[in-house]
């Protein structure tokens, strides 16, 4: 069906290419060219939702990455979808699985329990729920662009080292299905 399909065993260069076992999991449509985009999405996500303000409470660190999106949009409309939040929670046993497999790696800090771990993927869900109107993310690209300052406002939403290393990220991994 894809003359230029590539087996699994290619992935090599993921970090993560011990989880080969999940991906009986994921829809033929995650494997096309052998890359294993979800996985790398997936363990990322997890893990930066995990050290995003750990001693705050759910509402609080929620609260946070929320008013910081709405800083990086220069105070555009940023809103959350509780019903795609409900239907990522209802569809999230792939989530559930990475996480409890990289908490088994040693991926989080020592110090996180069962219940942080369920903490985190319901705040990964959450985070992933954030919409925004296609303005508001232009102006979130020109503050990336713009070494973390709001073009809007001219505030410094971030450091220009962390935009720095995000957007290399960005660029060695890309976003979302392209990653």
């Amino acid at each position: 069906m894809f003359p230029m399909q590539r087996p699994i065993v290619d992935v090599a260069y993921c970090p993560f290419d011990s989880l080969v076992p999940f991906l009986p999991l994921y829809p033929k449509s995650s494997l096309v060219l052998g890359w294993v985009e979800p996985l790398r999405l997936l363990t990322g996500g997890l893990t930066l939702a995990s050290l995003m303000k750990p001693t705050l409470c759910f509402s609080e660190r929620f609260e946070y990455f929320a008013k910081k999106s709405q800083q990086f949009c220069g105070n555009e409309y940023v809103g959350f979808n509780n019903s795609l939040a409900l239907s990522l929670k209802d569809h999230s046993n792939r989530l559930y699985a990475i996480g409890h497999y990289l908490r088994e790696n040693n991926c989080f800090s020592k110090d996180t329990k069962y219940e942080d771990l369920e903490k985190t993927m319901e705040l990964f869900i959450h985070y992933s729920a954030i919409e925004m109107t296609c303005d508001a993310a232009s102006v979130m690209a020109a503050t990336l662009a713009s070494g973390g300052l709001c073009p809007l406002t001219g505030e410094k939403v971030v450091y220009p080292e962390a935009v720095r290393n995000c957007l290399s990220m960005m660029n060695c991994c890309g976003v979302n299905d392209y990653s």
